[in-house]
């Protein structure tokens, strides 16, 4: 029993002893391996694109991101928030952004456009369209996101036919479910009699007003909505057909009816 117990003994210093070398190893182990794979900080930069794609896709997604932007608009009434995307726009050497209607549900005064951490405010709406389901809101210049221009960036006449084309490429970044900015692809897979453009990619509420770009660099429109199906089970929401209301259904002349003021 004694010579057990003798035996136990020395095999607890032993554990004891080995522990705490042990302990440090992991350690020295852990710290190794986290200076080996945590990546740098130029891996989660906006222009972090992969280099495989073709150099215009890469223009294009790269358009895509730094335009960019999230809005939040808060309904003082019932302190409800709307949570959209939305498009950073230059035209007539002023700047805005364009967005869906129905994710603008209080006063300018109400509504932000925030990019990363920083939030922007609204200068003043220039019009919130109800039955094309677009919004144009006047902001003062952002440093951290490149405007699309609306003269160059987006087809003009014949342009269209091959911007519109069936299997056309296309991109576009969002904050669907509040997270983003993400970049998804997709296709136009169609178009309706009332002009709507269909595509082949991925929604969900949050993404609705975000830029849609061709593989060519064309903003060709912004996100409105997704489908919705019936089948035996009831109502399903079909989230990788994608409706887009198209960019010349935007009435960019509005912005020529009301006149530039300051932000707070």
């Amino acid at each position: 029993m004694k010579r057990a117990l003798k035996v136990f003994k020395q095999i607890l210093v032993g554990v004891l002893c080995v522990a705490p070398i042990a302990f440090v190893v992991t350690l020295s182990v852990i710290n190794e391996m986290e200076t080996v794979v945590v990546p740098p900080p130029e891996a989660y930069e906006l222009d972090n694109i992969s280099r495989s794609l073709p150099s215009n896709e890469r223009r294009a997604i790269d358009l895509s991101r730094r335009s960019s932007v999230q809005i939040l608009s808060h309904q003082e009434e019932s302190g409800g928030t709307a949570l959209s995307s939305g498009t950073y726009v230059t035209v007539y050497d002023r700047y805005f952004i364009l967005t869906t209607q129905h994710g603008i549900v209080g006063s300018c005064e109400h509504t932000i456009i925030m990019v990363a951490d920083t939030s922007h405010d609204c200068v003043q709406f220039i019009e919130v369209n109800e039955r094309e389901d677009y919004a144009i809101i006047e902001v003062v210049e952002i440093e951290d996101r490149a405007p699309v221009d609306v003269k160059k960036d987006i087809p003009e006449e014949e342009e269209w036919i091959e911007a519109l084309s069936i299997h056309k490429k296309i991109f576009y970044t969002g904050f669907p479910n509040s997270m983003g900015p993400l970049t998804f692809d997709g296709k136009i897979v169609g178009h309706s009699k009332s002009h709507y453009i269909y595509l082949h990619s991925y929604a969900w509420p949050g993404s609705s007003g975000s830029g849609v770009f061709t593989e060519d660099g064309q903003l060709i429109g912004h996100v409105m909505a997704v489908d919705v199906g019936f089948t035996g089970l009831g109502a399903q929401i079909i989230e990788d057909f994608v409706i887009l209301v198209p960019a010349f259904n935007v009435n960019w002349d509005s912005i020529l009816e009301i006149a530039p003021i300051e932000a707070n």
